[in-house]
């Protein structure tokens, strides 16, 4: 008897350690995830301040043109 609740305990034990592995792998695939969406969001701001920076400059390069 008491050696079957030894062995209960163990796998107990073993099953809880397991799962606390798979949050701890779903928690870092969340943050890679996060991390990746702020890099994109990032990039995409990057390139729609450039997109507009590039308009500015085709609006005064047209309007010099157009002054000549």
């Amino acid at each position: 008897m008491g050696s079957s609740i030894v062995e209960l305990m163990i796998l107990m034990r073993k099953d809880s350690e397991r799962r606390s592995e798979v949050r701890r792998a779903e928690e870092e695939q969340r943050r890679r995830d996060d991390e990746k969406l702020e890099m994109e969001d990032g990039a995409q701001r990057d390139k729609d301040e450039a997109c507009a920076r590039s308009q500015e400059l085709m609006h005064f390069i047209d309007a010099l043109v157009k002054k000549e």
